[in-house]
């Protein structure tokens, strides 16, 4: 190849290197927006959740009394057969516990 022919691929290969790299220098910072984009939706999702949440707590027991109720018009014989403690079991939990003495170490003499 002559010299001239050699600056200009050179110029030529140069002027495209340059154009690529505003290419993928633009992908790059289009990528870091796109996963800045990504997180703030996530976060946004995520905080109306817990939001959401807190705000309806409280209304948490009358939902789930509400359903209940629904079941139980739904399926009344299964309402109806719900397993209830035996008067053992009962009885067990109304016992009281009495304090044991502390426990005077022993000392056996076995001569």
């Amino acid at each position: 190849m002559p010299p001239n022919e050699n600056k200009q691929f050179l110029e030529k290969l140069m002027t495209l290197a340059e154009k690529d790299n505003a290419i993928l220098q633009s992908l790059r910072t289009r990528m870091r927006w796109g996963k800045l984009w990504t997180f703030f939706k996530v976060l946004v999702i995520v905080g109306a959740f817990f939001f959401s949440y807190y705000q309806l707590g409280p209304y948490f027991p009358q939902i789930k009394a509400i359903g209940t109720q629904v079941y139980n018009l739904i399926f009344p014989a299964e309402a109806s057969s719900q397993k209830t403690e035996t008067p053992a079991v009962l009885e067990a939990k109304n016992l009281k516990v009495t304090p044991v003495p502390e426990a005077v170490p022993k000392v056996i003499d076995d001569r």
